[in-house]
């Protein structure tokens, strides 16, 4: 489980977005010559060579050869057709030796994830009306961490919250519109066969932009676990049996084969929360507005906690598509970087609701 220490260091206030380009991107788009990547773990939670780069000018880049180093090589139409050959073998070899999973291949999308592509607007909401909850893990959940146990009630005013994850076909409208830097992995997805399904590889604040833009704000670390599992302390959306394939995409872990191993949004009918949200088990890590404090259940606030003014890292919930079972529960929290980028990782936005 994630490590529940953290040196907490000030940032800029939370609760107060920035507007567009008020925090500058560290990184920088990959593309396709990149070397591949370990797989990130959220056990792990290292921000290093072994999960993936924290930041992308830390990834590594191709090789640049010099004119006269070119000019001691083969001939241009060699080293071309020499590469190509060994492209082709390597992508084939990798296809084969990584086949994806036919859970995945054979499902088919629900009617509500049929119509999303069509419609390139933002993602239709849902409303979670006033209320309280008791957030944080069960007394008898055996597979929460630390950080999750201090059970609180917590009362939060009605707000909205995206029915579906953020999809490429909708990131690809901001880009355009913005102009915005290419998350990672863009190069990969193919408009026409993945626009349903979610964006990846984008960080904290490509989230926030994309959510500013719209008119919108990412949900509080508490409106989250609310949308995702109600107000009767259920395990997960679904309620409290196991997570199976036909409830998520989960447990396939190393699977990853571009974007294929991703589900189209809202293709799970059985596994939606109570407040009918999709994809909030599994599917794709989910950025949320707050900065992370292990301890900030002994302390937050009884009415619409907002998390920490300040941090390092920022909260992910609902695990992604390679996170076993005990990754996926509501009540499960993941801290990162909120300049990390990875394959698992996307989001959803929020918006106030009816005072």
């Amino acid at each position: 489980m994630p490590s529940n220490t953290e040196d907490q260091q000030p940032s800029f206030v939370h609760g107060q977005p920035p507007p567009s380009g008020a925090i500058p991107d560290t990184q920088q788009s990959l593309n396709n010559t990149d070397e591949p990547e370990a797989p990130f773990f959220p056990e792990s939670t290292v921000e290093g060579p072994e999960a993936g780069p924290s930041s992308e000018s830390d990834a590594h880049q191709p090789t640049v050869l010099t004119r006269a180093a070119r000019s001691k090589q083969s001939p241009p139409y060699l080293i071309i057709g020499a590469g190509l050959l060994v492209v082709v073998g390597a992508f084939g070899g990798q296809w084969i030796l990584s086949p994806i999973p036919s859970s995945i291949l054979t499902r088919n999308p629900s009617p509500q994830s049929e119509g999303i592509i069509s419609d390139l607007g933002l993602a239709p909401m849902v409303l979670v009306p006033t209320g309280e909850f008791m957030m944080g893990a069960r007394q008898d959940d055996t597979m929460a961490a630390k950080d999750e146990r201090t059970v609180h009630a917590v009362h939060l005013d009605a707000f909205h919250i995206d029915q579906y994850e953020v999809t490429t076909a909708r990131y690809a409208r901001f880009l355009h519109e913005t102009k915005r830097q290419t998350p990672k992995y863009w190069s990969d997805q193919i408009p026409q066969r993945y626009g349903n399904k979610p964006v990846i590889g984008v960080n904290w604040n490509d989230a926030n932009g994309y959510c500013v833009w719209a008119g919108r704000r990412l949900p509080t670390e508490a409106e989250w676990e609310k949308a995702a599992r109600g107000t009767d302390q259920r395990l997960y959306p679904w309620g409290n049996e196991e997570p199976s394939q036909q409830r998520a995409n989960f447990d396939h872990c190393c699977d990853f084969n571009i974007y294929e191993v991703l589900t189209d949004v809202g293709s799970f009918e059985g596994g939606k929360s109570p407040y009918d949200v999709y994809d909030m088990a599994g599917s794709v890590w989910e950025w949320v507005a707050d900065w992370y404090d292990g301890d900030y259940y002994d302390k937050s606030p009884e009415r619409n906690p907002t998390g920490p003014s300040s941090g390092e890292k920022r909260v992910l919930r609902g695990g992604a598509w390679d996170s076993t079972q005990a990754y996926v529960r509501s009540a499960d929290r993941l801290k990162l970087s909120p300049t990390f980028r990875h394959d698992n990782i996307g989001f959803r936005c929020a918006r106030d609701g009816p005072k």
